[in-house]
């Protein structure tokens, strides 16, 4: 009996694993909201887009590189922004039309107030199976911005509480930031997730599965 954390991974499994996965579930991974939630924070002069992971630089299946190039294409259609990435003590990147703060490591606390403070988190991975740090943003009222290779889908409700790009596009690209810096509703993006995460409601389905097991 396996337990996969997004239907995404699950499907995955069952089509690639050399394991044979007859009998498996989803459940997600458990989120303390009374940790990860908006919080007041003065307006920023500039919208800030927040990107990174663990070893965003060094991991190239996190798409760092690519997201910088077509960032740097639409910059100019875009409001007065700066990037901010986190996850790395050195950023590679070289002639870019537009602010860049390496936040490096980031502890907990550290994470909670970008993600507070951020207008979008982005997550651009060539795969992913369905990462916290997007849960963690959208816990703290913030809207993600991701594509459709990974588990975020199953719980973005589009142009709600997130966007799903159909393609990593420029354009798509583009469109899905300008919407995202549009987007003034924190306690409903907060909301929208936390019966799905939640440490108590998580339990249950764990404790759940192992009496059926």
């Amino acid at each position: 009996n396996i337990v996969c954390p997004s239907q995404w991974i699950k499907n995955y499994a069952i089509n690639n694993s050399i394991l044979k996965i007859n009998n498996s579930i989803v459940i997600r991974n458990p989120i303390n909201f009374k940790f990860w939630k908006p919080i007041k924070l003065k307006k920023n002069k500039k919208r800030i887009i927040l990107f990174g992971s663990v070893d965003v630089n060094s991991d190239k299946r996190k798409g760092l590189n690519n997201f910088l190039k077509k960032l740097n294409k639409i910059s100019n259609h875009l409001p007065n922004f700066k990037l901010c990435i986190f996850g790395s003590n050195q950023i590679k990147y070289n002639n870019l039309n537009f602010e860049v703060e390496n936040l490096g490591f980031l502890n907990s606390k550290g994470l909670r107030y970008y993600y507070n403070k951020s207008d979008v988190y982005v997550v651009t991975s060539k795969q992913d199976n369905l990462p916290n740090t997007a849960i963690e943003a959208m816990s703290c009222g913030t809207p993600v911005i991701t594509v459709s290779n990974n588990g975020l889908k199953e719980i973005i409700l589009n142009k709600k509480n997130g966007y799903v790009m159909s393609n990593f596009s420029d354009t798509e690209l583009k469109k899905s930031l300008q919407w995202s810096f549009g987007v003034n509703r924190k306690n409903f993006i907060h909301s929208s997730i936390k019966k799905q995460f939640s440490e108590i409601i998580i339990s249950k389905e764990y404790y759940n599965y192992y009496n059926k097991i």
